[in-house]
């Protein structure tokens, strides 16, 4: 049974936190939350599961330089019959996508939330804002790439499930 769980919950993480969709930037209040409908129960989805920024192919500022500031929501899905605390952190990358940097070593300090942490109602979806400004004179490589962690603080036992979002960044003048 310990198995099966553990399965289904690396396929969630697999299966949830891979798809990068289009989609609109738009003001994100992590207090409003929507209800949602589905039959499934008793997990978390975080959506998307990486951003561009600076990319022709991204959807988030087709230009991205030293002192611009971007904002960008990520969604919180609570599929649990219970609210759930969820947190978001700035996270160096294991590895990096092909032609990706790791990131500048202030990164950490360029990256930041609003509201670090909130509390999600039982079915339904709230956002989280991430913001990334990099200081005017700062230093980077062309292209590099950070991560964002956002863990279900609510879970218990020896085994919790984080969600690493990529950021991938291209510098443009």
């Amino acid at each position: 049974m310990v198995r099966i769980l553990i399965l289904v919950a690396f396929l969630s993480v697999v299966l949830t936190g891979c798809v990068s969709p289009e989609l609109q930037v738009e003001e994100a209040n992590p207090i409003e939350a929507v209800p949602i409908n589905n039959e499934l129960k008793d997990y978390i989805r975080v959506d998307p599961g990486s951003y561009y920024i600076g990319s022709d192919d991204g959807v988030l500022d087709k230009r991205y330089f030293a002192g611009k500031l971007v904002e960008a929501p990520l969604s919180i899905s609570n599929y649990y019959s219970v609210p759930r605390t969820i947190s978001i952190h700035y996270t160096v990358p294991t590895d990096v996508g092909e032609g990706y940097s790791f990131p500048p070593v202030n990164a950490v300090d360029w990256v930041t939330f609003p509201t670090p942490e909130i509390e999600v109602p039982p079915n339904s979806i709230s956002k989280i804002m991430v913001v990334l400004e990099m200081p005017e004179g700062e230093e980077s490589p062309p292209f590099w790439e950070f991560w964002t962690t956002v863990k279900d603080m609510s879970q218990s036992g020896m085994v919790q499930i984080e969600y690493n979002i990529r950021w991938r960044v291209e510098m443009k003048d």
